[in-house]
């Protein structure tokens, strides 16, 4: 098993039915192993927005590459109607590859560990549900830690993950 994260964020309709059908869409070609409850978040970089809900989700990619991943989030962000706005602009629905177990990739096309993972309540927060370190560089990162205490007010729980289900018609 490769244990992976990814981030999960909308801010555009129905933000809740936007992750939960992208989750869905994961789990037909990937195998979700677990999934975070679903946080309400500012927007940063561009204000004027509304707000986001996030989750993160784990999943296990031993099957496909790095980019072959990142393919599948690409293709199912434009299934879902993701427009190219401009950046940190409003979106229907964003997946980011946070972390690949093992891996540390640096290209124009994909960073792994994602470059904005640790300056990101709205993700460290529910993937302190998931998981209480990374490894990374052979160093255990403790993600409690990595929570940035000043601003823990900008994130707050939306809905547990016991209420979430995504076994839903696409």
């Amino acid at each position: 098993m490769k244990k992976t994260f990814l981030g999960l964020g909308s801010n555009v309709g129905d933000r809740e039915n936007n992750i939960v059908h992208a989750l869905h869409h994961l789990s037909k070609k990937l195998s979700i192993i677990d999934y975070s409850s679903l946080y309400d978040s500012a927007p940063i970089g561009y204000l004027n927005q509304d707000n986001f809900l996030n989750m993160v989700v784990e999943a296990d990619t031993e099957l496909v590459t790095p980019y072959e991943l990142l393919s599948l989030v690409k293709t199912i962000e434009q299934k879902m109607g993701r427009k190219q706005t401009f950046h940190w602009g409003p979106r229907i629905i964003d997946i980011d590859i946070l972390y690949i177990e093992g891996l540390h990739i640096d290209t124009d096309e994909l960073t792994v560990p994602h470059r904005e993972l640790w300056n990101r309540n709205f993700v460290l927060i529910p993937l302190s549900e998931l998981t209480e370190f990374l490894l990374i560089d052979n160093k255990k990162l403790l993600i409690k830690e990595m929570i940035h205490a000043d601003q823990t007010d900008q994130v707050s729980l939306h809905k547990q993950k016991e209420e979430i289900s995504y076994n839903v018609q696409s």
